[in-house]
C-alpha cells in the first residue's frame, strides 16, 4: 500500500511508500495526513509436556495450525507469509523445532492417522472450485480426490483406519451434502441429504 494523492485536474502523485501496509486514517484542510503503518501476521506457539517454556514454530509471517498428531510430535499447518510467493502450501513440522518440510500448494491440512497422508483443499482461485487433496508424506504424488462439480467445505476428516475422508461438499444449486472419499480411488459417494455436520462427527469420532 502507498498513500496517494491526486489534483482536480486528475493528475495522481504517490506521495510516500513504506515497506508494510500504510493506511490513511484522517487528512486535515491544509494536507497534513494521519497514517498508521500495519504489519500483521500469524504464528504457532507449542509447550509440550517435555519443554518448560514454549516453543515459536512459526515459519513466515502467516503461519496458520491445522493439526497436530496425538502425541503431540507433529504439527501440521499453512503458510501464507511473502515469502511463499502467493501460493500457499502446507507444511509439516516436529515440534521439538526441526526445520518445516513443504509437502505441496494448498491450504489447511489434516494428518491422517496413520501418519501416511495429509489431506488438505487446494488454494481458491476464481472461477476453480476447492477441492480435496491428498499430500503424502514421504515419497509420492499428491493426489486429486474429489471431482470439479462441487465445492469444498475444508479438508474433510479421516475415518478412524484412514482408508478415506468424510467431507461436506456444496453443489451448484447451492445445495451441501457429505461425502465420502477412498484414499484407494474411485468416485466420491453422497452419504447425506441433511444435517451433515452432525452425522460427520457421528462417523468419524472427535477430531
Amino acid at each position: 500500500r502507498a498513500l496517494h494523492a491526486i489534483d482536480l485536474a486528475g493528475r495522481e502523485r504517490v506521495v510516500l511508500r513504506v515497506p508494510g501496509w500504510l493506511s490513511l486514517k484522517d487528512i486535515n484542510g491544509e494536507g497534513r495526513v494521519l497514517l498508521a503503518r500495519e504489519n500483521e501476521t500469524f504464528g504457532i506457539m507449542v509447550r509440550t509436556p517435555e519443554a518448560a517454556e514454549e516453543r515459536n514454530l512459526s515459519w513466515y509471517s502467516w503461519s496458520i495450525l491445522g493439526d497436530i498428531s496425538p502425541d503431540g510430535k507433529t504439527i501440521v499447518f499453512s503458510e501464507g507469509g511473502e515469502a511463499g510467493e502467493d501460493r500457499w502450501g502446507v507444511y509439516l513440522r516436529n515440534t521439538d523445532g526441526s526445520p518445516a518440510v513443504r509437502l505441496g500448494d494448498g491450504v489447511f491440512g489434516a494428518l491422517s492417522p496413520d501418519g501416511k497422508w495429509v489431506s488438505s483443499v487446494t488454494q481458491y482461485r476464481e472461477n476453480e472450485p476447492v477441492q480435496v487433496q491428498l499430500l503424502p508424506i514421504g515419497p509420492g504424488e499428491t493426489r486429486r480426490i474429489t471431482k470439479g462439480d462441487v465445492e469444498v467445505h475444508g479438508p474433510g476428516a479421516w475415518l478412524p483406519d484412514s482408508s478415506g475422508l468424510v467431507y461436506i461438499a456444496e453443489a451448484q444449486d447451492a445445495s451441501r451434502r457429505m461425502y465420502l472419499a477412498r484414499v484407494d480411488g474411485g468416485a466420491p459417494q453422497p452419504i447425506d441429504t441433511g444435517g451433515a455436520l452432525s452425522k460427520l462427527r457421528a462417523l468419524t469420532g472427535p477430531q
